[in-house]
């Protein structure tokens, strides 16, 4: 495959791009994440216990396509049968991706520039029933059927009490809409909600933007050429509030020099930075979607109306609504490939040797604090965890690679 199917495309990364263009390569994305990078998979499932990926190889040494500025692509390639195994060892057993870079060209210097703008959309959102009353009414049946014991429901999980007459509260003004949607019981002082609360919209963008720049440039000699690379790639988050927004930055130095007649030496150099913000829902420590299937009730409202969120709220897009909780994930990737190439005997024989060092950082920053809600005028509760607490986790992996006497022989 070449690079013309990875130019001008919208994506957050190589791996991504590559869903559905290269032949017998499967690859399954888990979610819609900017950071998502699936495991290549060549044969298909081929053992019960083990993970059959393919080894990944980036200019000849090990590496993570989700760091790699697609625009760099020069090709790639996909060994699948057992002669891989043979040259590459066991590591290969499941096929090889083989992904090589753009090589510096002489001549004059050329510049080129790209840019790209996206708008985005959820590919889909579930259709919930969100009206007050035909919710409600189908809540109320089929708790009552469940139970088959004559009893209707007093709660709505452990947000919203209910009643008989709270239903016929709810149809009544489902059926005026010009009557209030919220109302102070007198003898609780609780809110009382009638809304018809699309849970979904509050929490995802109709569509949000990403763009891409890239900036290149090459050119040289016949003694020594350079190829230098730039791109920054970010995208608004989905969510509404609190929102995952991700930053890609990519930089790469590459160039040749042949030092005498015989002797040429390389040098590559890559360097990635990876941001990507997640927010965090903390409410009984479950995930957003969990709890909005839990007690995102159309019933009752994000807000009410001294600002303050709703119970059903502080379990669910109102914790994002607050924006206090989440992850900030930064990537570091540093690579740099050092190489020498040397011709005897009239260019027949050919001997490479090269050193490879990369870093790979990983950290990450979590927020959590409590949630505050109104269950009642004047009356703040909270909800998540027990205390406020901040954690940070950092990752160093360093890695060494040689490769001397690689000879080659052409009569």
């Amino acid at each position: 495959m070449g690079p013309d199917v990875l130019q001008n495309r919208p994506i957050p990364n190589l791996a991504q791009g590559l869903v559905g263009v290269v032949p017998n390569l499967n690859l399954r994305m888990l979610d819609g994440k900017p950071t998502q990078s699936p495991s290549f998979n060549i044969r298909g499932t081929t053992s019960i216990g083990q993970g059959g990926s393919a080894l990944v190889l980036i200019d000849g040494v090990e590496g993570d396509p989700r760091m790699l500025n697609p625009n760099d692509v020069e090709s790639i390639s996909v060994l699948k049968d057992a002669a891989s195994a043979s040259i590459y060892g066991a590591r290969a057993a499941f096929g090889v991706v083989l992904i090589t870079t753009k090589m510096p060209t002489g001549g004059k210097a050329s510049v080129t520039y790209a840019t790209n703008y996206a708008i985005k959309a959820p590919t889909e959102v579930p259709d919930n029933i969100t009206e007050s009353y035909p919710w409600a009414k189908a809540f109320s049946d089929a708790w009552s059927r469940w139970n088959d014991n004559g009893s209707t429901p007093t709660a709505i999980n452990k947000t919203i009490s209910f009643s008989p007459a709270y239903l016929a509260e709810i149809k009544r003004r489902w059926e005026d809409p010009s009557l209030p949607r919220i109302e102070v019981n007198p003898s609780t002082g609780e809110y009382q909600y009638f809304y018809s609360t699309d849970w979904y919209n509050e929490l995802y963008k109709k569509n949000f933007g990403a763009r891409d720049h890239n900036l290149s440039v090459s050119g040289g000699s016949d003694k020594a050429t350079f190829y230098l690379s730039g791109r920054y790639n970010d995208q608004d988050g989905l969510f509404r509030y609190n929102s995952d927004d991700y930053k890609m930055y990519n930089m790469r130095a590459k160039g040749t020099m042949q030092v005498t007649p015989w002797l040429t030496i390389e040098n590559n150099t890559e360097y990635s930075v990876q941001k990507y913000h997640q927010p965090v829902n903390v409410g009984e420590g479950s995930g957003i979607y969990r709890n909005i299937a839990d007690e995102g009730h159309p019933l009752a409202p994000l807000l009410n109306p001294d600002g303050t969120l709703s119970f059903s709220a502080a379990y669910t897009v109102g914790d994002y609504y607050i924006g206090r909780n989440g992850i900030d994930n930064t990537q570091r990737f540093l690579r740099n490939k050092v190489g020498a190439r040397a011709k005897f005997l009239d260019n027949k024989l050919t001997v490479r040797a090269d050193l490879t060092f990369q870093s790979n950082d990983i950290g990450s920053q979590q927020n959590r604090v409590q949630v505050p809600y109104s269950r009642a005028q004047n009356v703040i509760g909270y909800t998540g965890t027990n205390t406020n607490d901040l954690q940070e986790r950092k990752r160093t992996t360093n890695y060494l690679a040689t490769n001397f006497m690689q000879i080659t022989w052409r009569s």
